[in-house]
Order: C-alpha cells, then sequence, then structure tokens
C-alpha cells in the first residue's frame, strides 16, 4: 500500500532543527529547507575545489585533508 506523502514515516523528523526558523520564515518544509541548502552548500564546495585545488598529484593529501575537515565541521 502506498504511502501519502503528507504522513510522516516516522514520528518525528529526525533531521537537524538548527535552520527551522529560516525554513518558516521561507515557508518551506525543514526537510526541504535542509535539501535545498545542502545542494547549495555542495555547489559552492565544488567550485572551490576545482578553482583552489584542482584535480593534480601534489594536491591529493590537500584535498583530502581539506574534504576531511568539512565532514568534520559538517558533522559536529
Amino acid at each position: 500500500m502506498e504511502q501519502m506523502a503528507t504522513e510522516p514515516v516516522r514520528g518525528h523528523y529526525r533531521g537537524s532543527h538548527i535552520f527551522n526558523f529560516v525554513a518558516k520564515r521561507a515557508g518551506f518544509p525543514l526537510d526541504q529547507f535542509n535539501f535545498l541548502l545542502a545542494e547549495v552548500l555542495a555547489l559552492i564546495f565544488a567550485f572551490c575545489f576545482r578553482r583552489y585545488l584542482p584535480p593534480k598529484p601534489n594536491n591529493v593529501i590537500k584535498r583530502h585533508l581539506v574534504g576531511k575537515i568539512i565532514e568534520i565541521v559538517v558533522e559536529s
């Protein structure tokens, strides 16, 4: 049986609630706002990686270190 899109899969949203006030002001559900924010940040990081750390053999360690730092900051 298909589940309606408006029905929550779980009793509450388990994602980040940091930007809840911005999502309400923008008129988006929190999960959709978090998705859009993640996509925009990914594009910004991709541009920066491509521009300042191009994929060259001498940039491999730098790219991995920057990626790991971003991952640690985002997960905390």
